[in-house]
């Protein structure tokens, strides 16, 4: 006879079974306008410009800098969203180092009237989320900010009690005052097993009935995506895996219309420097195709993408075959069957090609002339070189990093990105979907 802890085992993997995305509704459909895509580029030109050095009235020409140094010595995985009165939120993990118990969730916001960017101020700390769940909290990590219909700011992020990232749980925080303040943190249940391995990075979708499409991913026994159905107040409807057989994560969903909706994933295997491309028929996200390789690299790196109002897919991704040194804009005309490279965001890749490991003095000329552009004050240009070199420098030399791109577009139809820059600090660009189409 079985015992008692088998039956309950069981019981377990029937409930884990019929978890599915069963939910009325689609996602909120972007406008889409088959007359307005031009014929499909074949080749990509060998010297794309970069985005810092086009003309600044062709982009809002604000600070780009959304992390200023008051703050902490690393920074990572920034998010944003746009708030009910037109302003934006960012927000990110710091600390002395990733994983340091005095990582807490930073946020500052940004102002499209003043083009300036707030102070930076702690949100979520790691005390205030252990007497919120009455639980021991070792780290936080990965925050993504959303804004639900009501206007409430939902802010879903990772804590760990015990172990590494593999063993993370997903929380969401609430605020009723555009992010001042936060409260109701609850711990989301995603698994029966123990409620462990559930990390978020993607864009949050909201469904026409109000509830919310959260891309969430897992790191222990297998790695794979989901996409969770969430309630407005952070209850779990159901869920449904997006990959089995290849470990792919850190799923980016876009519904492109009423019946289809397209997964780009992170590829965490050794030997495939590709982003993973997936469909959906139902735009709910129901059922999906078997991943296939995008036909751009991204080797092991988080990536971004928006549904533009044309019907073009943009996406910011690290196209290189083995390092983060290069950061691109990538635009698909055919719904992700092909991309096209229009712009480096960042370059520092040796034209993509082998890894590239720099002398010292090379990487800090490199990172000074960049942060001139960017007007910082000498003392800001010595402390986030100082943690630039902590993060990427050892006695063989120094690595450049531009990586976890965010995507959103506002109400006007600005694009916004956000992404970790060399590991110290957060930098904003943001531009207009006209001036994007000159580059198309």
């Amino acid at each position: 006879m079985p015992s008692r802890y088998s039956l309950i085992g069981l019981l377990l993997l029937v409930v884990a079974a019929s978890i599915t995305i069963r939910g009325t509704g689609s996602l909120e459909q972007p406008v889409f306008d088959d007359t307005a895509l031009p014929q499909h580029r074949n080749e990509t030109p060998a010297d794309l410009p970069v985005l810092e050095d086009t003309p600044a009235q062709v982009y809002i020409g604000a600070p780009n800098i959304v992390s200023r140094r008051n703050a902490t010595d690393m920074v990572h995985s920034a998010s944003v969203a746009e708030l009910a009165d037109g302003r934006l939120l960012a927000s990110w993990f710091g600390g002395s180092r990733e994983g340091a118990k005095d990582v807490a969730i930073y946020g500052a916001w940004f102002d499209p009237a003043t083009n300036e960017w707030s102070e930076v101020r702690p949100l979520i700390t790691r005390e205030f989320t252990q007497r919120e769940l009455g639980r021991y909290i070792k780290k936080l990590g990965n925050p993504v900010i959303t804004r639900l219909k009501n206007d409430r700011l939902a802010l879903y992020y990772v804590s760990v009690s015990l172990g590494g990232w593999a063993t993370s749980q997903l929380n969401v925080a609430f605020s009723d005052d555009h992010g001042e303040s936060w409260h109701s943190v609850e711990r989301l249940v995603t698994s029966p097993f123990f409620n462990l391995s559930t990390l978020v990075k993607g864009t949050p979708h909201l469904y026409e009935d109000g509830t919310i499409a959260l891309p969430v991913y897992h790191e222990m026994a297998g790695k794979f995506g989901e996409l969770l159905r969430l309630s407005p107040d952070g209850r779990v409807l159901d869920k449904t895996r997006l990959t089995t057989g290849r470990e792919a994560i850190q799923p980016v969903i876009l519904p492109v219309d009423d019946n289809e909706a397209l997964a780009l994933l992170r590829d965490t295997g050794d030997d495939a420097p590709f982003t993973a491309v997936m469909t959906s028929s139902d735009s709910s996200g129901q059922v999906w195709s078997e991943p296939e390789n995008a036909s751009f690299f991204n080797p092991n790196s988080a990536l971004a993408a928006v549904v533009l109002d044309c019907g073009r897919i943009l996406t910011v991704a690290n196209d290189t075959e083995e390092e983060r040194n290069r950061l691109t804009l990538l635009v698909s005309e055919d719904r992700g069957q092909t991309w096209n490279a229009i712009m480096r965001v960042e370059d520092n890749s040796d034209n993509g090609n082998a890894p590239r490991r720099v002398p010292h003095e090379q990487f800090a000329k490199d990172l000074n002339d960049s942060m001139l552009k960017e007007g910082l004050t000498d003392s800001l240009r010595e402390q986030y070189l100082a943690s630039a070199s902590d993060a990427l420098c050892s006695d063989s030399g120094c690595r450049y990093r531009y990586d976890y791109p965010y995507l959103i577009k506002a109400s006007d139809g600005t694009i916004h990105l956000v992404y970790t820059w060399n590991k110290a600090y957060i930098k904003h660009r943001a531009f207009s979907q006209e001036w994007l189409s000159q580059w198309i």
